[in-house]
């Protein structure tokens, strides 16, 4: 009879620690038995954990157990197979703890954490306690390693997107706005659906959780989560332990495991996540009335795209705070509430279509939050994840600001040029009415800098009566307290310094020139 009991969960670190360095002397032994092709083959495998290089990670795995000594200990065996189980229904705070144990971690609180129902239901039942544990803890680093680890998913999808050239990642913000356009329909995601809501928009959401752009947009004849499990270690078809002992754990692998999470978890929640912050911020952000978008610190007189790029990267923290977008995914899921869903369900318990709920906080029976004894809900630990997270969000955003910021440059310098500027004055590059959204972030920057363009003459009259304000905080009386200033903006006491020093530089264009350099507005 299988034990279902969590409490007989427990470790003893020096005790593994001696089990451990056993295995390493006898190792070498074993790999006779098992022929020097295979024990080299798996020493290679533990080489890369422990190098851990270019992993997402912050520190090294452990080695674990090496396949010689796997074959040698049947508990090993078992607790392998156990945790393989157990992998099948992971969650992300669980998977927090797992690279604490994998990365050396080795407190009681941490094994319990990072293991699952089958290694107290199985620990009893191994014949050696330590040699089990070590089976289970091996499962869990080849897990890490193949999420996490050098060649692992996640840095493999990192490295993908940082192979992006600034056009391919411009098209892929196009095709994923115009996607999830087509059924959010200008609903704001910061407020939450309510049962008059259209369905269209709920069965889009779901839709999007289950199979998404991810799932469908390609990049080089590939979606852009595609990923191979079978190259990582996986020792689940090395036991050699009787039916009567496995039974149903010997129906599981640890490459199945691996696709499951990244199918049924990691891919919904990013797909989903990223899909609404994207629209979110396109919809707040990337709008004709933010006139702060003028003063984005990307070499405002530059037409350099190379240059604006990189300085766009160098300032993209600044950029990102400004913009109010989160660093984090449980961050961004408090402030969506679209995600929510429980008012629109469409099941019989309405917690399970709650992703505000589901992205947030660890859950405990019925997808209710589990409390802490500070009576306080859990926020879901994401650690490498967030990496991914912000670095879609980076990868999508920046070819958006770069042709914001190229187009407004553009247009303050024609303006400056000719002392006037309108919304046709770039036509013949950027369209009136645009159709897509790299279109659009180029034709809202038209549209702010032919708002303010009325500066230019109020300056030229100022500067011919010599009125003209000889400073930044003289000009920012004049947009408070002037009717005709004060009605290009009515918030520009809001504005940042750097849009007011924008604004500052068009009303100096007609007279620039006869002001010493230290009275110019440097952008």
């Amino acid at each position: 009879m299988v034990k279902d009991d969590a409490s007989i969960k427990s470790h003893k670190s020096d005790q593994l620690a001696g089990v451990k360095k056993t295995f390493s002397f006898l190792g070498s032994v074993v790999s006779k038995l098992l022929g020097e092709n295979t024990y080299a083959k798996s020493a290679i495998y533990s080489e890369r954990i422990i190098r851990g290089a270019h992993s997402s990670l912050n520190h090294p795995l452990n080695a674990g157990l090496s396949l010689a000594e796997f074959k040698m200990a049947k508990s090993s065996q078992l607790g392998y197979l156990a945790a393989v189980k157990d992998l099948m229904t992971i969650n992300f705070n669980q998977f927090s703890f797992m690279i604490a144990w994998a990365t050396g971690e080795e407190t009681p609180e941490i094994v319990n954490q990072a293991t699952g129902r089958n290694y107290a239901a199985y620990l009893g039942e191994s014949r050696d306690e330590r040699q089990f544990t070590l089976g289970y803890q091996t499962a869990v680093i080849h897990f890490v390693q193949a999420i996490s680890g050098e060649g692992g998913f996640l840095p493999t999808i990192m490295d993908r997107l940082a192979g992006f050239s600034i056009e391919e990642a411009s098209q892929m913000a196009d095709a994923w706005f115009s996607h999830i356009n087509r059924y959010l329909r200008d609903v704001s995601p910061y407020k939450k659906l309510t049962a008059t809501s259209d369905s269209h928009i709920v069965k889009g959401m779901i839709n999007e959780y289950d199979s998404g752009f991810l799932t469908q947009y390609q990049i080089g004849g590939r979606t852009l989560f595609q990923y191979s499990s079978d190259d990582g270690p996986d020792f689940s078809y090395q036991h050699d332990l009787p039916p009567i002992i496995v039974r149903s754990l010997a129906d599981n692998h640890l490459k199945d495991a691996v696709r499951r999470f990244i199918k049924r978890d990691v891919t919904g929640l990013i797909d989903l996540m990223v899909s609404v912050v994207l629209y979110a911020i396109c919809r707040e952000q990337l709008t004709v009335d933010n006139y702060d978008l003028l003063g984005i610190p990307a070499l405002m007189t530059s037409t350099d795209r190379t240059a604006i790029a990189s300085s766009l990267e160098m300032n993209e923290t600044i950029i990102f705070l400004k913009m109010g977008i989160p660093a984090t995914i449980v961050k961004s899921a408090e402030k969506m509430a679209i995600l929510d869903l429980s008012d629109v369900a469409h099941t019989r318990n309405a917690d399970n279509q709650n992703f505000q709920q589901i992205f947030s906080y660890v859950l405990g029976p019925l997808h209710k939050p589990i409390i802490n004894d500070f009576h306080q809900k859990i926020e879901i630990d994401y650690g490498t994840f967030d990496q991914l997270f912000t670095g879609m969000l980076k990868k999508l955003f920046l070819p958006l600001l770069l042709n914001y910021s190229f187009a407004r440059n553009r247009a303050l310098l024609f303006a400056r040029q000719h002392l006037s500027f309108d919304l046709t004055s770039l036509a013949d590059t950027i369209p009136v009415k645009p159709t897509t959204l790299t279109e659009h972030v180029e034709y809202i920057a038209v549209v702010h800098v032919a708002h303010f363009s009325g500066l230019i003459g109020r300056g030229m009259a100022n500067h011919t009566n010599l009125t003209q304000a000889d400073s930044l905080s003289t000009f920012s009386h004049l947009m408070k307290a002037d009717p005709v200033f004060r009605s290009l903006d009515s918030a520009y006491d809001l504005r940042s310094k750097s849009t007011k020093k924008v604004l500052y530089w068009l009303y100096q264009s007609s007279f620039f020139k006869e002001l010493p350099e230290s009275e110019r507005v440097r952008l």
